[in-house]
């Protein structure tokens, strides 16, 4: 029966109620700092680094526009052509309608399912991994993409299942192994934290965010043994590196590293670059970290 109800909510809204536009009429009054969404597999050129593969469902922050060249980032920061992508706001439409013509398409219920988990809609992500697994069982991202929901859900547990069974089917699953690391590190199992972090950074040495979460868990650990403060900067400053400097939260992590090592002129300086660079949402959480520094304290984290 659920699997029924899953099916009949292809046609059901809220999806029905979003019939999407063309993709390239989509793209037209597209501004910087607007969210985007790849909707067939397209590749895009880094600034740093290796080319990176994109796959439908990814979602993007637009940096800059010229003509139908985007500068978008994810993580990385890179340019593609502006017709591979479509509104955040369009893509659930976008990937129903294509449901509505096949339903036996798990490439689309895994992409839709990505922009479901964007959006925090966690129970139809879960629906959609779901599908996709029962018509391709094999789908080592679908099975990370439904362990962090279910990791967001607050079952740890069922997450690390998931999460195990991703890196069974793909050992090369870098994402896999950086979320699960994440999990390990919210259960207070730092060592394996690391080791996880260590091993996505290999599999992808030019992936940013890997190597942001493994320079904050050696930086701001609560428990000194697992901190690594010079390791922490070396990592830090490579994901800034990889992101042109212009990834807030990258830099306010460098400013972690930096504190950690006792350096509180350059966690000062890094932090204040973070908030110019910063979200409205986040500049209070900056302003606090900044307020440690200043007083030559360093940061500490607790995972969740």
């Amino acid at each position: 029966m659920r699997s029924v109800l899953r099916l009949l909510a292809v046609f059901l809204a809220p999806i029905a109620a979003t019939t999407p536009a063309p993709a390239l009429a989509s793209t037209l009054d597209m501004a910087v700092g607007d969210q985007v969404v790849v909707i067939r597999p397209t590749e895009m050129k880094t600034l740093v680094g290796k080319p990176t593969a994109l796959t439908p469902g990814t979602c993007l922050v637009v940096e800059a526009i010229e003509g139908d060249d985007l500068t978008v980032s994810t993580g990385k920061i890179g340019h593609l052509d502006r017709a591979s992508v479509i509104p955040l706001d369009e893509a659930v439409g976008y990937f129903s309608e294509s449901l509505k013509k096949d339903l036996r398409d798990a490439t689309t219920f895994l992409a839709r399912g990505k922009v479901l988990f964007h959006l925090g809609d966690l129970e139809k992500t879960i629906d959609d991994m779901d599908e996709c697994l029962r018509l391709e069982p094999g789908s080592s991202e679908a099975r990370t993409i439904r362990g962090w929901a279910w990791k967001r859900k607050g079952d740890k547990d069922q997450a690390m299942s998931e999460f195990d069974r991703a890196i069974a089917l793909d050992p090369e699953n870098s994402l896999a192994w950086r979320v699960r690391g994440a999990t390990w590190a919210s259960k207070k199992e730092y060592e394996k934290a690391r080791s996880d972090y260590t091993e996505s950074i290999r599999l992808d040495p030019q992936n940013p965010d890997s190597l942001n979460h493994r320079a904050l868990l050696l930086a701001a650990c609560q428990e000194a043994p697992y901190r690594d403060g010079k390791q922490a900067v070396t990592d830090a400053t490579r994901a800034c590196e990889l992101t042109a400097w212009k990834n807030s939260l990258y830099l306010s992590n460098l400013a972690v590293a930096y504190a950690e090592i006792g350096d509180f002129d350059k966690a000062v300086e890094m932090q204040k670059k973070a908030m110019e660079l910063a979200p409205l949402n986040q500049v209070q959480s900056m302003k606090d970290r900044l307020e440690l520094y200043l007083k030559h304290e360093p940061f500490r984290m607790t995972w969740r």
